[in-house]
């Protein structure tokens, strides 16, 4: 109550939301909580929607959050799905993290790691269910979210470690305080972007028109951005009969 918008606030609250969004059940947000809305709840107290501009970047986050857990990109199945793995449980550190999935697989299995402390780290690691890249789909520390978090460096990491918590490999990677990781295992597209059968025009022109941005169909390997090598993947089919990704 003492500064309810200041940066211990904004850190926990950020927080709850990464927890919320990314847990099993069903989410509820509370009206105003995306851009930390002040007081108890009251119907009759209006909402502060000034602060939706003076804390956009929060508003982002949740949005971001929420598709995530509506799988918007195909690429986080699992926030939608009914099973869960807890994976690591440090209670010092006061960290843990957890599988979740639907089906299971590429595009589907979801690791979600949470800080409940104070600490950052630069090298933290947890066991992994299956070896291999994971992408790293949102960070709740990055600065995009609020110029005062402190942007830890978490970027994809490799599962290629020893066996760790219980589980045949692990990876390490930057952790922010009191923030969320969410990882998930890439899904390479087909070069078939169009579905007509046939690698051709069509589909280069669905490249082209989606250049730069995180198209989740145009993205053939998955990395965030269509570019030059999404255009290479799909000479190499060109012409040839669409297959599944």
């Amino acid at each position: 109550t003492g500064d309810p918008l200041g940066w211990w606030s904004r850190k926990r609250a950020t927080l709850g939301i990464s927890v919320l969004m990314t847990s099993p059940g069903l989410p509820m947000l509370l009206q105003g909580q995306e851009f930390l809305q002040g007081g108890g709840f009251s119907d009759t107290q209006p909402l502060a929607w000034n602060q939706a501009e003076d804390f956009a970047g929060i508003v982002d986050m949740t949005r971001d959050l929420i598709a995530l857990r509506r799988n918007l990109a195909g690429r986080t199945a699992g926030l939608s799905g009914n099973h869960i793995n807890i994976l690591h449980v440090n209670h010092d550190a006061k960290v843990m993290a957890f599988q979740r999935w639907n089906q299971g697989g590429f595009g589907d299995d979801t690791v979600v790691v949470l800080n409940f402390g104070n600490t950052a780290y630069q090298d933290y690691r947890i066991g992994m269910p299956q070896g291999g890249t994971w992408r790293l789909r949102f960070n709740g520390d990055a600065t995009i979210y609020d110029p005062e978090f402190t942007d830890a460096p978490a970027f994809d990491a490799v599962a290629d470690g020893p066996p760790y918590d219980g589980m045949p490999q692990s990876m390490s990677f930057g952790l922010g305080p009191y923030s969320a990781l969410v990882f998930s295992r890439p899904k390479f597209g087909s070069p078939d972007i169009t579905r007509d059968g046939v690698v051709n025009g069509a589909d280069l022109a669905e490249i082209l028109s989606n250049w730069n941005s995180d198209d989740p169909f145009a993205d053939l390997n998955d990395d965030g951005t269509v570019n030059g090598t999404d255009l290479s993947m799909l000479i190499a089919s060109w012409s040839a009969k669409g297959k599944g990704g």
